[in-house]
């Protein structure tokens, strides 16, 4: 596993070296591949990325047929978006405006990857309530949902102050985006072919057209155009590491406004590109995170500072989660239930269910819970399909449609390995069962829970089953989530 970690961190170390080293920052700063955020999602494209170090040949294949897919992907996007937007290259109907407080001077940016999110009482991210009139909530919608059935949710939700900002953006801002990418791909693409063994270049220019990076040019193009426009003084959004992140960071810095980079998840030891240091005009004006434990791992990991402001977990935990636990009564639970919930990857869920139904017999019952990105994923629903065809206790499977609260009431221990949903697991008393997934990530990591509850292999997982956590572990976390997210302290 070091060895992994070591080679994953040598690589991002090669790329964040390419950025400051670079003559063209400014420019090169979107790129996607340039800020991989997590080793488990980037590892395995990162490896293509330097695959010319063990076979030059077969990685400039490789590259090109990236290129051409590229160019593909823009006249795809390109003819969607005219077909769609009838040649009216000025429509402003992917930025929706809704019962605005015009003197709303602090914002926050959250996202959605379900419309039913919208109903939500408290936001996902920050856990702040979703209909506040004094700050502006500004929504990254992922949903891929629009028109009159979204409109209807919305107004369903009896939301107020709010911007809904769609994913993909207009066609102008499309063009504008491809645009300032194209010099930027010609430009390192020229750079390769006067110095061929300088074969980063070429990567550069590839992944530089790539629809990721594009999208990191129009998610930073529709937030700067919102609060530009509303005169926005502070900002605060989620702190992972992605390049629009970075190009937001360094607009407010140039336009004297207050951007506030909140780590809600993790952190983790591979989160290098949240936590590097790529220029000063490129952080935000302040790092915040929901508790102790986390600004004691920001610190010790990354010699980072960091102010607490809250947790977005606090109104859930502390609404039940801690009356719940004085209850709990272990000897009244008659049946195991194993609660699943992986982080939204594919390859986080195939880890983990293929290692529960190994242990699945009559007497236990499996509940797994998919991130709401992949509740829609055909790929994903194949491989369910595909993997309980022939099982003999198939019925004891659940495949929840339930709230997350439900579902832990149901349960009596959980798998997890990077869902953050694992906090709100532990603080309602349910037994964790840890599973390294391959990238050392753990989203309980810093809250000290044994090494016996960590399992490599079934027999691990079947002898982890009869075990019950100490209660104080659940306090513990609880008393760390007590105060939720701020907006005061802005």
């Amino acid at each position: 596993m070091k060895e992994i970690f070591s080679n994953y961190s040598q690589k991002v170390k090669k790329l964040t070296d390419f950025i400051i080293n670079s003559k063209s920052k400014d420019s090169i700063i979107y790129i996607n591949i340039l800020s991989p955020i997590r080793e488990d999602t980037y590892d395995s494209k990162l490896e293509s990325f330097f695959l010319f170090y063990k076979n030059k040949f077969k990685y400039i294949k490789y590259q090109f047929i990236l290129l051409i897919y590229n160019y593909l992907g823009f006249i795809y996007n390109l003819l969607k978006f005219v077909k769609k937007e009838r040649f009216f290259l000025f429509n402003n109907d992917v930025i929706h405006k809704y019962k605005l407080n015009k003197n709303s001077r602090i914002a926050y940016l959250t996202s959605i990857n379900n419309i039913n999110q919208l109903s939500f009482k408290y936001d996902s991210y920050y856990g702040c309530e979703n209909n506040d009139e004094k700050y502006l909530c500004i929504i990254n919608n992922g949903t891929g949902i629009k028109g009159s059935k979204f409109f209807k949710k919305l107004n369903d939700s009896n939301k107020q102050n709010c911007i809904l900002i769609d994913y993909g953006g207009d066609l102008k801002t499309l063009i504008n985006s491809y645009f300032i990418a194209s010099k930027v791909h010609f430009y390192f693409l020229l750079k390769w072919f006067l110095n061929p063994n300088k074969f980063i270049n070429l990567s550069v220019s590839v992944d530089s057209i790539s629809r990721k990076s594009i999208n990191n040019l129009i998610i930073f193009f529709q937030i700067k155009k919102v609060i530009s426009d509303l005169k926005i003084e502070k900002i605060i959004t989620t702190w992972e590491g992605h390049p629009w992140e970075r190009l937001l960071a360094k607009f407010c810095n140039e336009n004297s406004i207050s951007h506030y980079g909140y780590v809600h998840v993790g952190p983790s030891i591979s989160q290098f590109s949240a936590f590097r240091f790529l220029g000063s005009d490129y952080e935000p004006y302040k790092l915040i995170v929901p508790n102790l434990t986390s600004k004691k791992i920001i610190k010790r990991i990354y010699a980072n500072e960091s102010e607490i402001v809250g947790s977005h977990k606090a109104n859930l935990i502390y609404a039940d989660a801690e009356t719940y636990i004085k209850k709990i009564n272990y000897s009244q639970i008659k049946q195991k239930a194993l609660l699943i919930i992986p982080q939204g990857t594919y390859y986080e869920v195939e880890k983990l269910f293929n290692l529960a139904l190994k242990v699945l017999d009559s007497n236990l019952q499996i509940i797994i819970r998919f991130h709401p990105c992949l509740l829609n994923d055909n790929r994903m629903q194949k491989y369910i399909d595909n993997s309980i065809k022939n099982m003999k206790y198939k019925s004891n499977i659940i495949f929840s449609k339930s709230s997350l609260v439900k579902d832990i009431k149901s349960s009596s221990h959980f798998l997890y390995c990077a869902s953050s949903a694992a906090i709100e697991c532990l603080s309602y008393g349910l037994t964790p069962i840890y599973y390294d997934c391959g990238h050392s990530l753990n989203s309980l990591f810093g809250y000290g829970i044994p090494k016996k509850f960590h399992a490599k292999t079934s027999n691990d997982l079947r002898k982890i089953l009869d075990y019950k956590i100490d209660l104080k572990y659940s306090k513990k976390l609880n008393n760390s989530h007590k105060y939720p997210f701020d907006f005061k302290l802005f």
